[in-house]
């Protein structure tokens, strides 16, 4: 029995199960923070849009022109001479960049979630095998 738990503890030292644990409850809390940035910044980039459309409306009642075609080169210069509107889409650019990058956090702190689950996993079931074989061996 004595054997038994040195084995054990050699093998839970040697296999980390403590940092892992550790780390599976930092990751605990880490990906709910991890989800709440990103619905931040979600949330962010929608009011974000809804002000350049509010500007681009703007710009298009402003803009005149004789057919469609005038209307949208118009448009378009307007866009590019709009302070505002340039404010705008640099700002939009900001926040999808936010997005991701919270998207990415969140997707990496889900997979690094269940390599440590799997990890644990194999050690566990590892340690079920030498079980049953030091079970086998005594008997």
């Amino acid at each position: 029995m004595q054997e038994r738990l040195k084995l054990l503890g050699a093998l839970t030292e040697r296999a980390g199960i403590k940092a892992k644990s550790e780390r599976l409850t930092a990751l605990a809390h880490g990906i709910p923070a991890a989800q709440d940035a990103h619905d931040r910044a979600k949330a962010s980039l929608t009011a974000q849009e809804r002000l350049l459309a509010e500007r681009e409306d703007i710009l298009v009642a402003q803009v005149e022109g004789k057919n469609a075609e005038a209307r949208k080169a118009a448009l378009l210069v307007a866009k590019q001479t709009d302070k505002d509107w340039q404010q705008l889409v640099n700002i939009v650019n900001t926040v999808r960049a936010q997005v991701l990058d919270a998207a990415l956090v969140q997707e990496l702190l889900k997979r690094e979630w269940a390599a440590v689950t799997i990890q644990i996993g194999i050690f566990t079931v590892t340690l079920g095998f030498l079980a049953g074989a030091q079970e086998g061996a005594q008997v």
